[in-house]
Formats: structure tokens, sequence, C-alpha cells
């Protein structure tokens, strides 16, 4: 959970996602969920950030049914398919849905 203040203290970020979201042609449902996601694992270090997006960015269009390539997110970001591939699991867990087989 997080607090009402905390969407304003990370507004720059949700900047950022609702840019990169509109780039990648993501609906706003989904960048609405990966919004949520992203304060609920609001980093400790500026430089984690960007990580956390992508990560929460990829596990949202998992949730919502929309197919984006962790490679195509990660580069959206400027991040590695590798820091994607780390986190989205354990996201995906944490909001009480089972991570698919594949």
């Amino acid at each position: 959970m997080y607090r009402a203040s905390d969407r304003v203290a990370e507004r720059d970020a949700l900047d950022r996602l609702d840019a990169i979201g509109t780039e990648l042609g993501i609906q706003d449902k989904t960048t609405a969920v990966a919004a949520e996601l992203y304060l609920m694992h609001v980093p400790v270090e500026d430089r984690s950030r960007d990580a956390i997006l992508a990560a929460c960015c990829y596990t949202a269009c998992l949730i919502c049914d929309e197919e984006r390539s962790q490679t195509s997110i990660a580069e959206a970001f400027g991040v590695t398919r590798h820091v994607i591939q780390r986190r989205w699991k354990h996201l995906i867990e944490e909001v009480g849905l089972d991570s698919p087989g594949w």
C-alpha cells in the first residue's frame, strides 16, 4: 500500500511512465495498473527507478493482456531486458496472481 502523498512525490516518474506508455501504444488502463504497481514498489535509490518502472510496465501489460516484449519496454526505459526478467515474476505474484508457466 502507498500514501496519497507518494503519488505527488513520484510525479516525475509517473509522467515518464505515461509518456513511454503513449510512445509504445499501451492503453491508459494498463498504464494506470503500472502506476499502481510502481507506487507500491517505489525504490529507495534513484538509480533503481527506471528498472522498477520498466518491470511494472511489463507486468501491467501481462496483467491487462497487452502483448509487449521485454526488449521493447526495456529499450524505451533505457534498461536491459534482464532487469525486467529479474523483477516481473515477483511483482505479479505480489499482487496475488500466478506467474505464467512459459
